[in-house]
């Protein structure tokens, strides 16, 4: 029998291709007076690590992609069994730039230049930083991640790892590419240049838009097709014509064609009753993450229309009547939301939900006055992409008229909204005006707690007025509007005491919220009042 191995834990893991290429990696480390095991690369080193819990990681190979290889596999099958740690890529000189782009993107948690070791205090700086943010937040296991936000590296376990082999695959071929053309061209300084240019771009792409862990890989790796496209093009530049295709079917699609009139939503068939077919545009550029979000609503019986660019998922929803839209900000042509501005202009009501990259959380308080019903940023769990959608379908609200008031989207007080009473009307009016000032201060985070304090008292005002109405004309659900009322003031409290302006998620998140009570206390609430006056 053959006597099982054990490990010590130590606080640090070295994973090495070189020997010689740490030796001075192990001096430093020493010096610090910290734990550390050297691990070669092999099949059996994902098992010692889970053995050994090291607070850091730290990644030495000649390749790049041997790394990014290891640390996949590694997390796939290990995730759950590891505790919270840091990694970090060892790199020469020579590689310096697409470990910072690796790093910037949070593909590695940090970086050093070890060949040559020109700056080893960079390196004892790194390692101190990283077991003090270890320590500090001493998680344990994925779920353990989960539960503390950290939702970006349990989100891409959860629905990017299927995608793993496709999109190392993809990175293997897009770099034979690279080299293949470099080397076709090597005696003409112009192409070198272009080919340079090149593959820094792909770099630059390869870790991807989504914003945190090796999320941003599965994001980047999905586009590596394109940046293969792209390489090549630089270097033959051949004419192409491009088509649009949805669901197999040829189609060119033109802003002049989706400016003609399209069918209201009256005419759209009711799809969400149980046992009838739902169906979900999504609209994203990616096909392989399309496909990712695609399988999601597939497993629950949605019939799926895929789309890539703007004027395309205009033409589908005008062709299809679907029951959402899930949608990308960055799509070519035409925006996210430039799309649901023309998608609303056009009298389209359906849920839209966009699933979008962090970087464009700014546009979100944009999007929302023109009828947004929900927003994700990538990456999202599974779970919380479905159920998000569902509740859209499923309970769904008026959306408001809006209008262009000096390059600003508002919300707009229309004559439908009026309840029959004149000052009720008023009251409403001024709380459009104070939710439109909320919308457009996004750059003073103390505009905004003073509108936000502005309208919890307005809002205060507002409900008791309107509930000695109520008491006047004896309206039967008076106790129950006072009990909504309540809850209603005890939320804006809350958020008024916990809010952090200076965070762009936190406008976002009390705009939304302020948008959807306003359409539902108006147009939904208040107008079953109407009647008894």
């Amino acid at each position: 029998m053959v006597a099982r191995k054990s490990y010590l834990k130590a606080d640090i893991v070295i994973i090495y291709q070189d020997s010689d290429t740490i030796k001075h990696v192990i001096e430093q480390v020493r010096h610090l007076n910290l734990s550390f095991h050297p691990l070669k690369f092999s099949a059996d080193a994902a098992n010692e690590l889970v053995a050994i819990q090291p607070k850091i990681l730290l990644f030495s190979s000649n390749q790049l992609i041997k790394s990014i290889e290891f640390y996949v596999s590694f997390l796939e099958k290990h995730a759950k069994k590891m505790s919270q740690h840091r990694a970090i890529l060892l790199t020469g000189h020579k590689d310096y730039i697409k470990a910072f782009v690796a790093c910037e993107n949070g593909l590695f948690d940090d970086y050093a230049i070890i060949s040559p070791l020109n700056d080893p205090h960079r390196l004892t700086l790194i390692l101190l930083k990283s077991l003090q943010l270890v320590n500090t937040h001493n998680l344990d296991g994925l779920s353990e991640l989960m539960a503390n936000g950290e939702l970006e590296l349990a989100s891409c376990i959860s629905h990017g790892l299927e995608l793993k082999e496709q999109l190392l695959s993809s990175i293997n071929q897009c770099e034979s590419s690279i080299v293949e053309t470099t080397k076709r061209v090597s005696q003409d300084e112009t192409l070198v240049e272009e080919v340079e240019r090149a593959v820094k771009e792909e770099l630059n792409q390869l870790t991807g838009v989504l914003n945190n862990k090796f999320g941003q890989l599965i994001e980047q790796l999905l586009d590596v097709d394109k940046i293969q496209r792209a390489v090549t093009e630089r270097i033959a530049a051949p004419h192409q014509s491009h088509s649009i295709n949805i669901n197999g079917e040829q189609a060119t699609a033109t802003l002049t064609d989706i400016d003609k009139p399209l069918s209201s939503d009256s005419e759209r068939t009711n799809n969400n009753a149980d046992g009838i077919e739902r169906t979900i545009i999504i609209a994203e550029p990616s096909e392989l993450f399309a496909k990712v979000l695609g399988e999601i609503f597939e497993a629950q019986g949605f019939k799926i229309i895929y789309t890539q660019d703007g004027p395309q998922t205009l033409l589908a929803i005008k062709k299809h009547q679907p029951d959402a839209l899930l949608t990308e900000y960055e799509l070519p042509k035409l925006n996210g939301l430039d799309l649901t501005t023309k998608l609303r202009t056009l009298g389209f009501k359906l849920p839209i939900v966009a699933l979008t990259q962090a970087k464009h959380k700014p546009y979100i308080v944009k999007w929302i006055p023109l009828g947004l019903n929900a927003y994700l940023v990538k990456p999202s769990s599974r779970s919380a992409i479905l159920n998000t959608v569902l509740e859209e379908i499923k309970n769904p609200w008026q959306v408001l008229e809006q209008q262009l008031i000096d390059g600003d989207i508002e919300i707009k007080w229309h004559p439908q909204y009026s309840v029959g009473h004149s000052e009720m009307d008023k009251h409403h009016q001024i709380l459009f005006s104070l939710v439109n000032k909320f919308f457009h201060s996004h750059d003073d985070p103390d505009v905004l707690s003073e509108i936000l304090a502005q309208l919890t008292h307005y809002i205060g005002l507002h409900f008791s007025a309107e509930e000695q109405l109520m008491a006047q004309i004896h309206y039967p659900k008076l106790a129950i509007h006072q009990q909504q009322h309540q809850d209603l003031v005890d939320k804006v409290e809350q958020v008024v005491e916990r809010v952090d302006f200076n965070d762009v998620d936190s406008h976002n998140r009390v705009a939304m919220f302020l948008y959807k009570w306003l359409a539902k206390h108006i147009l939904k609430s208040d107008m079953d009042y109407k009647n008894y006056l």
